[in-house]
């Protein structure tokens, strides 16, 4: 796919007509700066027919054909909460708003809103406010995560250790290539609904921000609390992108965390891209916000990670699956953070 890297910023004139895409390529372990250009081959007339009339949230069709109404309903989503906690009670943390529950009330509106939302953040919060009342977000690290061990088996997904940074940032793993078949293999094999699977994603979301980094925003340092993420697409066929449960749960994480959990990400790395991963990109970027997408590296190979990635963990705390010496897999080999969530997973269940 992407086969031309252009290390050194294109002419003044170049610069003038921007290309289609425009993703931040950064070597150094920032977020402000280096924002490399890279030339892309246009989308294969045969991966555009098989996307054709797939909508991944259900506003727009990007192709020529609407009829086969492959739409995506977000906000039509019903979570589930597996089982009644013991002890009902709310955190003491907002993870949406990185900030106290003790400061929430009148117009405060929190730090972390007004510097990622702008004019809006007094309605975007307002409006976290609402969702997270209708979900019971604030009750969610008390609900025992029941599933919690036969998804972590499942699907690969984990923390990996902190950035070598002074941000000591959290770096989140993620195997979207293997996704679609963990979806399928859950609800045949486990009982395991596709509902279940999004409350474990947000369960977690929570708990990272509630429990492993509660950080104060500090617009001074805006890049402190939050997160690398790498999203690794290897294994992921371009039939998977029909799938429905696939495309909801693409479409759902990325508005729901984009919406309620602004200014968290310091990176994103989607790794090992398929050759049409161009035409994936072209459906799916309509989701992602113009600030997000000047945080991402898309890396087809591993000689276009590998080196960016030890940049910010170095070699000995880069997981093994991603080139490095670090054994850790989320299920037998846990880092520290995701120590911190096992334990905290278990207790609960033992209290079940």
């Amino acid at each position: 796919m992407f086969k031309k890297f252009r290390s050194r910023r294109a002419s003044s004139a170049a610069q003038d007509v921007p290309p289609p895409l425009l993703c931040a390529i950064d070597d150094r372990p920032s977020t402000v700066g280096n924002v490399a250009q890279f030339t892309e081959e246009p989308p294969q007339p045969e991966d555009v027919a098989a996307l054709e009339g797939i909508d991944f949230d259900g506003t727009f069709v990007p192709f020529a054909n609407p009829s086969h109404g492959l739409l995506v309903d977000v906000n039509a989503v019903d979570m589930v909460i597996e089982a009644a906690p013991n002890v009902d009670k709310a955190n003491v943390w907002n993870g949406c708003g990185g900030c106290p529950v003790s400061d929430i009330g009148g117009d405060f509106v929190p730090p972390r809103f007004e510097f990622g939302c702008s004019k809006n953040a007094n309605l975007r919060w307002a409006s976290t406010l609402q969702w997270r009342e209708i979900h019971r977000i604030d009750h969610i690290l008390n609900t025992p995560r029941i599933h919690f061990k036969t998804i972590k088996a499942n699907w690969n997904h984990f923390f990996c250790a902190r950035t070598r940074t002074d941000n000591k940032n959290l770096v989140v793993y993620e195997h979207v290539g293997g996704l679609n078949k963990a979806l399928a293999t859950l609800e045949t094999e486990h009982d395991i609904s596709f509902a279940d699977v999004m409350a474990h994603y947000l369960f977690l979301t929570e708990f990272q921000w509630t429990q492993l980094d509660t950080r104060p925003f500090d617009p001074k340092h805006p890049t402190v609390g939050q997160m690398v993420k790498i999203l690794d697409f290897s294994g992921m066929a371009l039939s998977d992108c029909k799938n429905a449960d696939f495309r909801t749960f693409v479409s759902w994480t990325m508005r729901t965390i984009g919406q309620h959990y602004p200014e968290r990400c310091a990176a994103i790395y989607m790794i090992n891209t398929p050759s049409w991963f161009s035409t994936f990109w072209l459906v799916i970027q309509r989701l992602i916000s113009d600030v997000t997408k000047q945080k991402i590296r898309i890396c087809p190979a591993p000689k276009d990670y590998v080196r960016r990635l030890t940049a910010w963990l170095g070699q000995p705390n880069l997981p093994v699956i991603l080139g490095g010496e670090l054994q850790v897999d989320g299920v037998n080999h846990l880092s520290h953070d995701e120590t911190i969530l096992h334990n905290f997973v278990n207790e609960r269940l033992v209290q079940a």
